[in-house]
């Protein structure tokens, strides 16, 4: 038979890409060694052989650190569908490893999205609310080149205020709220957040550090059928770090959203409300520093809607809150500023007293005519009695 020696080099190269060579040869260097030893107990003949292992040894070793930067590699460069992958050369840039920095000034600014027709005025005057916890710029997400759901969209967000993006279906809000968390990366724009220790950082490149100042209640309820309602509260609070206090946290999340005497209640039993209420609660698990919810109030009756404004009311102290909704009196009776989007364009942007101001005046007059009526006669008629009708 014909028997390929292959120089050491290409050995040990060969068991460093595959470990099964390594293995291989490792077991193989045994019996060999055992062969030539039968008089000597097994594991005698290995102890006396170690030092000719070493070699194998630490090229698996070397083997399998490799592979372990690989996969951390690949993974930030393909997160997968819901994640924000990086650029391929991350790893050689100084800034993702030398991210701590003084804590900078996000600048405020007049809404580059309002586009009336009326003429255009600042609704929020710069720099009267302080500064931004976060700030979106020009905020941009395509998904293909005839789908645009986010057109350069900019706002800032506050502490300790409540904010609402009010728009239909369809409108970009769950979109921005995607692009938010670090479930969709932005095609341009850039989004800033601060973060638990002050800090402010792009979710482009440190989506892992801001995750851990963000809760998020998502469009639909994300529970275990077979936890509790105290167990789910209870693995929100571990999953946060707060293994400790989890009992605490539940309990106190509990009272809050009216859940305390269903709280041995199996998730798969539990309403459409009550599943909603828990969700929001998950959602302040952890007391992170700015929360987003996504339409919190759908599918709650009145009297519970209501009880989740006041709720909330009380909870945007040391926080800043952003939500989404379709109901303009939610966002009425709620927020301390309201931002209106339509296909994926900020419209407006300002407190509710500030809109109802600037474009809630006017009203809407519906006339039917006959048809030997003209309309030229009927407008002439009008405006004799209202001349700034358009």
């Amino acid at each position: 038979s014909l028997t390929i020696t292959w120089p050491s080099s290409v050995q040990y190269l060969l068991m460093f890409i595959c470990p099964y060579i390594a293995g291989h040869s490792l077991f193989q260097q045994t019996v060999l060694y055992d062969l030539a030893n039968k008089d000597v107990e097994l594991f005698q003949s290995i102890y006396r052989f170690v030092p000719q292992y070493f070699p194998t040894l630490i090229t698996m070793l070397l083997s399998s650190v490799f592979y372990w930067i690989l996969s951390w590699y690949l993974e930030k460069i393909f997160p997968g569908e819901y994640g924000v992958p990086c650029d391929w050369n991350f790893a050689f840039k100084l800034d993702y490893w030398c991210r701590e920095k003084k804590k900078s000034q996000i600048s405020s600014f007049d809404n580059h999205g309002t586009i009336l027709t009326r003429p255009a005025t600042p609704l929020v005057q710069k720099n009267s609310m302080g500064t931004p916890v976060v700030h979106v710029d020009r905020l941009t997400k395509i998904f293909c080149p005839d789908r645009i759901a986010v057109n350069e969209v900019s706002f800032n967000l506050y502490d300790n205020q409540i904010t609402s993006l009010l728009g239909p279906n369809g409108s970009g809000k769950t979109t921005i709220f995607n692009c938010l968390i670090g479930i969709y990366k932005q095609t341009s724009g850039t989004i800033t957040m601060e973060s638990e220790n002050g800090l402010d950082y792009d979710t482009r490149n440190d989506i892992d550090r801001l995750r851990k100042s963000i809760g998020y209640c998502p469009q639909h309820d994300i529970l275990f059928d077979l936890l509790t309602i105290e167990e789910q509260l209870q693995f929100y609070a571990s999953a946060r770090g707060f293994k400790k206090y989890k009992q605490q946290i539940s309990n106190e999340m509990l009272h809050l959203v009216n859940l305390q005497n269903s709280k041995d209640t199996y998730c798969k039993s539990l309403s459409g409300g009550m599943k909603r209420r828990l969700s929001l609660a998950c959602a302040f698990v952890g007391n992170t520093k700015i929360v987003l919810l996504d339409e919190p109030s759908s599918g709650l009756d009145p009297s519970n809607r209501r009880l989740l404004w006041d709720w909330l009311r009380k909870m945007k102290e040391g926080k800043t809150l952003l939500l989404t909704t379709h109901f303009m009196e939610e966002s009425d009776a709620l927020s301390d500023r309201i931002i209106i989007i339509s296909n994926g364009v900020i419209k407006a942007d300002g407190t509710s007293a500030i809109l109802k101001e600037q474009y809630g005046s006017g009203y809407k007059l519906i006339i039917n005519k006959q048809i030997n009526h003209g309309t030229n006669e009927i407008e002439l008629e009008l405006r004799s009695y209202l001349p700034a009708l358009t």
